[in-house]
């Protein structure tokens, strides 16, 4: 860690944000610029890309910013949440091709306005689809990438036979813990996407109340709004808040280390090397030596 960096109070905006953060910054908000000039006088499925990218901005820049909490060369790689930089990858992805969808639908309703009531319905449930699925996809594999591991780079022939021996997973996600998440997240995405499904279906066409929702051509060549049901504000809201919930059992899981494993690879490590891989998981994270009782 740079001594200069290590000793500022505070970080500044030009260390936080990188160029690869700039660039999904500026290029989101320019999407979102172009997509409310087109006069949206409702910001609700604004809201959803809008979502989505805040949540894959955050990943971002845990990503960007998390060699900040290791020392040089230090030996221990902590990542209770998996791969930050394959969620935002995914998140931010999901932010644009919606944002992109509601461009194209503003834009259509506008060039193309006797359209519009054509595909109107399938736009409401692969808009729907989309945002829910993208909660569930950082769920796939993140078992791959959720672990407390202590290794050393392999850089001479001498250091071979110690990386062999240094290469450890202190903890990891267990199996039968990892079924558990990912089945609460599949099932919460298919009831959220069922229900949308449903409840758009019976909107549109079996006389379900519902709300209008103007596009910034409705009603240029009579040409009808979009339909939404009353859920959309559930699902908006459900989504994040499963995921929050499910990633924070992820973290709490991770950071129960067992004190036996611990001490079955300090003592095959020389003494300075021990105090560097204790100081560096009591400075990644306080409560994890109490916690486990390897203060």
């Amino acid at each position: 860690m740079n001594n200069q960096e290590s000793l500022a109070p505070y970080l500044s905006i030009r260390q936080i944000f990188s160029e690869r953060t700039m660039r999904d910054l500026i290029l989101f908000v320019s999407l979102f610029l172009f997509t409310i000039s087109q006069e949206w006088n409702n910001f609700l499925l604004l809201l959803f890309p809008l979502m989505t990218f805040l949540i894959g901005f955050f990943f971002r820049l845990v990503d960007e910013n998390k060699w900040r909490t290791k020392f040089q060369d230090s030996p221990v790689s902590y990542s209770p949440l998996g791969s930050e930089r394959k969620h935002a990858n995914r998140f931010i992805f999901s932010a644009l091709l919606l944002q992109i969808f509601l461009f194209w639908i503003g834009a259509e309703s506008l060039y193309h306005p006797q359209l519009i009531d054509n595909y109107s319905v399938f736009f409401v449930i692969l808009f729907i689809f989309i945002y829910n699925f993208t909660f569930f996809w950082i769920f796939i594999d993140i078992w791959k990438y959720c672990q407390i591991k202590v290794e050393i780079e392999r850089g001479t022939e001498e250091l071979t036979r110690k990386v062999e021996v240094y290469d450890n997973l202190i903890e990891f996600l267990d199996i039968n813990f990892f079924k558990h998440i990912t089945y609460i997240s599949l099932y919460s995405f298919l009831a959220l996407t069922f229900l949308n499904l449903i409840l758009t279906l019976f909107t549109y066409f079996g006389g379900m109340p519902g709300f209008s929702y103007d596009l910034p051509g409705s009603g240029l060549e009579s040409s009808p709004p979009l339909y939404l049901h009353y859920f959309v504000f559930l699902i908006l809201i459900a989504s994040p808040f499963i995921t929050v919930l499910l990633l924070y059992l992820v973290y709490r899981n991770i950071n129960q280390i067992k004190p036996d494993k611990l001490f079955e690879l300090l003592d095959k490590v020389p003494k300075n090397l021990r105090l560097l891989i204790l100081e560096q998981l009591r400075m990644l994270n306080k409560k994890l030596l109490k916690e486990s009782n390897l203060e």
